[in-house]
């Protein structure tokens, strides 16, 4: 099984040569793998193999019009459990990039999950600064920094319009701190997610406006993935340890590392299809090939594109799951307040709108800078910050606004517009519209009048609706 796989872009001036020893190197250095030496001409593009008790290496190269691959593989029994390590140089018309899988084969049975093992592979190619160097997004082990100069890059990024190879880790501030270690965060994750470290308060607050709110926020580490507006968000109580000091740092490692598993397309090269390539490649070349091989070729094409589609269902269907576990998650993570009442919403988040807006009334009227280190000030501050007003009944006002206006007619679009905005409409010889409820009554003149009746008018209905009027 995959226990771990990234996808690293790289500098477009590292060869196949330095690649293979690269994979060298790692393995000569290693004091799990005996000091095995290896040998190869890049030129031959040869096949390779060399093998010493119980490590076994092997090269392959495939080359095709705008396609060059050059793949690694390392088999490691280690006392019956196979590990095999795939890293893959390839330069094609998306780039150049290296590919790094690490499957796990258990001989024997155990209950436990294989650990996700990054191989130290990646930490070679971080230290030999081997990672494409990007403006915004350079892949290294060090952080970036997120301020009001560059966060609409940022906010690009969460909001789906940007799609860059690897996934985004956003580290929001907690006042003055941050919940986790974003320079060991950043090492930890180099070569599978740009880590990226909000400056300050205001930055936050600049991210909430650029991103709908969906930036990580208030001490939250959120994950956002290329090209989408997806996104999980974590708390420190989400991995809450006594034990382990990098508890937090280690759950959104880990989450990350599933991530990319989960979003690992059957589309990718790997070592199996290469050979598999490498295979088919030989039949076309050979003289003289039998119908049935072909027809065998062309029905083990058709498996392969069978399982390719399974894998993509399954994917998608894991994520689908993801994602609403996440939704629930966050759900009954962020909505600690209920409050009861006895009546119903005459519109979408009628009471809900009511509390935030008086909730701001008495931040901007009773707190300043010197409360600012009050409890009250900071309930009020987050409650106002982590919920949006929904603003139904601002939109209800503003269309009145445009009915009730010097000129005003009672019509069939008159009377249309009404009851699009919840008002029920009695004729007579008096006209009267209701805003679902008779204690909400207003008589409206079915002539033209005057500019002071239509505001007496208006200013009578926003009385008795109005739920952002001020109170204090």
């Amino acid at each position: 099984m995959i226990v771990f796989t990234t996808k690293i872009p790289i500098k477009s001036t590292v060869t196949e040569q330095m690649f293979v020893d690269l994979c060298a190197e790692w393995i000569y250095r290693s004091p799990h793998y005996h000091n095995l030496k290896i040998e190869y001409d890049i030129s031959s593009h040869n096949d390779y193999e060399i093998e010493l008790n119980n490590i076994k290496c092997q090269i392959a190269c495939y080359k095709k019009e705008d396609t060059s691959i050059v793949a690694f593989r390392l088999n490691n029994n280690d006392k019956g459990t196979l590990w095999i390590i795939d890293i893959l140089l390839i330069d094609d018309k998306n780039g150049k990039f290296i590919s790094v899988i690490n499957n796990c084969n258990l001989k024997l049975f155990d209950p436990r999950f294989p650990k996700n093992h990054k191989p130290n592979f990646i930490k070679i190619i971080m230290n030999k600064n081997y990672g494409i160097d990007d403006r915004y997004f350079p892949v290294h082990d060090r952080k970036l920094i997120c301020n009001k100069e560059n966060a609409k890059i940022y906010a690009a990024y969460m909001n789906g319009e940007i799609k860059k190879p690897l996934p985004m880790v956003y580290i929001s501030i907690y006042y003055d701190s941050y919940c986790v270690d974003c320079d060991t965060l950043a090492k930890w994750l180099s070569g599978m997610a740009y880590v990226v470290v909000e400056e300050n308060r205001e930055v936050s607050f600049l991210m909430k406006e650029l991103t709908n709110s969906k930036n990580a926020h208030n001490g939250y580490v959120g994950i956002y993935y290329p090209g989408s507006a997806k996104h999980q968000l974590y708390c420190l109580s989400d991995f809450i340890s006594t034990d382990n000091s990098y508890k937090f740092e280690t759950g959104i490692s880990l989450n990350l590392q599933q991530s990319l598993i989960n979003h690992m397309s059957s589309e990718e090269y790997n070592w199996t299809n290469l050979q598999t390539l490498k295979a088919k490649e030989k039949l076309i070349e050979s003289e003289g090939t039998s119908k049935e091989l072909s027809d065998l070729i062309d029905l083990a094409d058709e498996n392969e594109r069978e399982l390719k589609e399974k894998i993509e269902y399954l994917q998608k269907e894991n994520d689908s799951l993801s994602i609403q576990n996440e939704m629930l998650k966050n759900k009954k993570r962020n909505e600690n307040i209920c409050l009861k009442t006895g009546l119903n919403d005459f519109y979408i988040d009628e009471q809900h709108d009511l509390i935030l807006y008086l909730l701001k009334e008495i931040f901007e009227r009773k707190f300043n800078s010197e409360t600012s280190k009050f409890r009250q000030h900071e309930l009020l501050q987050s409650i106002i910050y982590n919920n949006d007003i929904t603003g139904e009944n601002e939109k209800i006002l503003g269309g009145l606004k445009k009915i009730f206006k010097p000129g005003f007619r009672w019509n069939n679009i008159t009377k249309s517009k009404l009851k699009s905005l919840g008002f029920e409409i009695t004729e007579g010889s008096h006209n009267k519209i209701m805003f679902h409820d008779s204690k909400y009554m207003y008589t409206v003149s079915s002539t033209p009048s005057d500019n002071r009746g239509i505001r007496n008018l208006m200013s009578d209905i926003e009385k008795g609706i109005s739920i952002s009027r001020k109170i204090l």
